[in-house]
């Protein structure tokens, strides 16, 4: 499991800008079909440790496993840009299939065909800006997807590792990119 949080960069960034419970801060967004009470503990995330309440973390709908709000969004980039993880069984084929693992996001998700991504303009992560200027539809797509959940769940004054920020701040709405 460490190897596994390393390779995703999650746990340091994690537990040192979030201080270990999403519940703790302000501006990080709740899921909408949560289970339980906000800030009792239900699990710890499987990727970074971090102890959550059914409103910032849910069960995998098809693995047992438990998985926070903070790490899904660097588990969809992964799973776009072949991030080299071990363990592949966090990692997702399609947002289609994120979406039926993840079922508590709900209809926070039911917009996301709305958004484009922005490719215009300097990266805070350039190796990002190379990769995803060549990714296939389906792996664009869960950047979107990814994007899309960072801009619905954390605020703007939520630090962001650089890859992350790059990935709120580029997911527009597409009437916005025309």
């Amino acid at each position: 499991m460490e190897q596994l949080r390393d390779k995703l960069g999650v746990c340091g960034a994690t537990t040192e800008l979030f201080g270990g419970h999403a519940c703790a801060l302000g501006g990080i967004g709740k899921l909408q079909n949560p289970v339980g009470g906000i800030g009792d503990p239900l699990a710890a995330c499987k990727i970074c440790s971090v102890f959550s309440c059914g409103h910032h973390g849910q069960r995998d709908a098809s693995k047992p496993r438990f998985v926070c709000v903070q790490c899904d969004p660097k588990l969809l980039k992964q799973s776009a840009t072949g991030g080299g993880v071990d363990d592949d069984a966090d990692l997702f084929k399609s947002a289609d299939e994120f979406r039926e693992r993840r079922p508590r996001y709900g209809s926070m998700l039911d917009d996301v065909s709305d958004y484009e991504f922005d490719t215009d303009g300097p990266w805070r992560d350039p190796e990002l800006a190379a990769i995803a200027a060549n990714l296939a539809p389906k792996s664009k797509e869960m950047l979107v997807l990814a994007g899309v959940l960072l801009k619905k769940l954390f605020e703007d004054n939520v630090p962001l590792p650089p890859d992350l920020r790059d990935l709120r701040d580029r997911v527009r709405l597409r009437t916005l990119l025309r």
